[in-house]
């Protein structure tokens, strides 16, 4: 059995695959063994929607001067993330006031400062994605969900019933 692992297995079922470091045992599992994909990184943006991000926005109630300013610089953006197992460390480069870090732990709900103010986020890993809720001041929500696949990820945004995608690739 030694052959049969990589890393180390928690000891929950073989179904609860979000809560496994790395990979689950061959012979216990009835469906085929997944990997926790790293966020660990740079990212560049590759592929953008700026209207749809401006629109995002536009949902979102966000003064006129952040839905265009958004589209102004989204291409030069660019996050660097930590992995830290149960938090996340991410500092996003290029915004116009200067960089910002922060580290969030998963399953924790933390206050914010976003582009709309003050908000309240919740990030939960689920295998290679992480899902985050966002709730800000005006009452108004939004989820992302960050799903890496090697070395792109995507980024899906959504509001009611509007979603965006961005793709980013790791440096």
């Amino acid at each position: 059995m030694s052959g049969d692992l990589i890393g180390s297995v928690t000891s929950a079922p073989c179904q609860s695959l979000t809560d496994a470091p790395l990979l689950l045992p061959r012979s216990t599992c009835r469906h085929p063994p997944k990997t926790i994909m790293s966020f660990s990184g740079t990212w560049k943006p590759h592929k953008t929607d700026k209207e749809g991000q401006k629109k995002f926005y536009q949902l979102l109630d966000a003064p006129p001067a952040i839905q265009e300013g958004v589209g102004n610089f989204m291409d030069k953006i660019s996050y660097t993330s930590q992995d830290n197992g149960d938090s996340m460390t991410t500092t996003i480069h290029g915004l116009p006031d200067g960089d910002k870090v922060k580290t969030v732990k998963l399953g924790e709900e933390v206050e914010d400062q976003g582009r709309l103010g003050k908000m309240k986020v919740k990030l939960v890993r689920d295998g290679n994605k992480i899902r985050s809720t966002e709730t800000y001041a005006n009452g108004k929500t939004s989820s992302t969900v960050r799903e890496v696949n090697g070395d792109e990820m995507t980024v899906t945004m959504t509001t009611g019933d509007f979603t965006v995608s961005h793709v980013y690739k790791r440096e």
